[in-house]
């Protein structure tokens, strides 16, 4: 299941103003304590929170470090691909009737849209063109110049680069992501214990409850809560009931033909 940054960030802000009243206010870190959570306990719970708390910040600059890149990339790939596209035209007026060159610099039929394989086709255009003097000379006698075909390949070797290290970052962020979810479960997991024992220590008291940043639940919720777990506990049943069924018959329609084949066989 998928956790948005909005859910966590929300519930560590309550869980903080929850910790800190636990420890700020005697009659509920006793009342806490006489329900299980020692003050010990609480401090543990406040270092996960922290922890939480930092790998959320990790997370997040990770995200921000990857919008800058792609937003970086996309100006590059716009600026990279426009350069290349009018050098192509270009290089067509001055190969015009030129079969074999056409062809040797990849001239013929449309430029792919696909990024691997446009910029694929760019690099080849760039440096076959680099290579040969005749070939420059040719296209300078339409302005396009030799420094300007060298500044196109360094454009498109610095896109392939910018694409590179925008992949990577995705790789980043999804390791954050991992990271921020990892630590935010272990925080999670006591404090909802602690949440419903001061539910349940406070439940005549709704207003404490507020105080400590914890929804205080109407019976109405309970019992809507209740109904929503059951009918999710016999869906996953009865699919585990159907996968074992579909199992049991893929069994059965195997076993009977290894058997056919053995009668065949003798």
């Amino acid at each position: 299941m998928k956790i948005s940054i909005t859910t966590i960030e929300n519930d560590l802000a309550n869980g903080r103003l929850t910790l800190n009243n636990i420890k700020n206010f005697e009659d509920i870190s006793a009342r806490a304590a006489n329900r299980g959570f020692t003050a010990e306990q609480i401090d543990a719970i406040l270092l996960l929170h922290q922890e939480s708390l930092q790998k959320v910040d990790l997370y997040k600059a990770e995200i921000a470090a990857q919008i800058g890149l792609t937003d970086h990339f996309k100006e590059k790939e716009e600026e990279t691909y426009d350069f290349y596209i009018e050098s192509v035209e270009i290089a067509r007026l001055a190969f015009e009737g030129k079969p074999g060159i056409m062809k040797l610099l990849g001239l013929t039929g449309k430029r792919s849209q696909s990024f691997k394989k446009w910029t694929a086709q760019a690099l080849r255009f760039f440096k076959e063109v680099l290579s040969r003097e005749d070939l420059l000379q040719d296209l300078l006698k339409f302005n396009l110049t030799k420094e300007d075909l060298e500044k196109g390949l360094k454009l498109v070797e610095e896109l392939l680069e910018t694409k590179y290290r925008q992949e990577e970052q995705k790789g980043k962020v999804q390791a954050a992501y991992n990271v921020r979810n990892k630590v935010y479960k272990l925080f999670r997991k006591p404090m909802r214990q602690l949440r419903k024992i001061l539910r349940i220590e406070y439940k005549k008291e709704p207003q404490q409850l507020e105080r400590l940043g914890i929804r205080a639940y109407s019976e109405g919720y309970v019992k809507a809560e209740t109904r929503r777990k059951n009918e999710e506990k016999k869906r996953k049943e009865a699919e585990e009931a159907e996968a074992a069924a579909v199992a049991v018959v893929a069994a059965v329609e195997t076993g009977g033909q290894t058997e056919v084949q053995e009668t065949a066989a003798g």
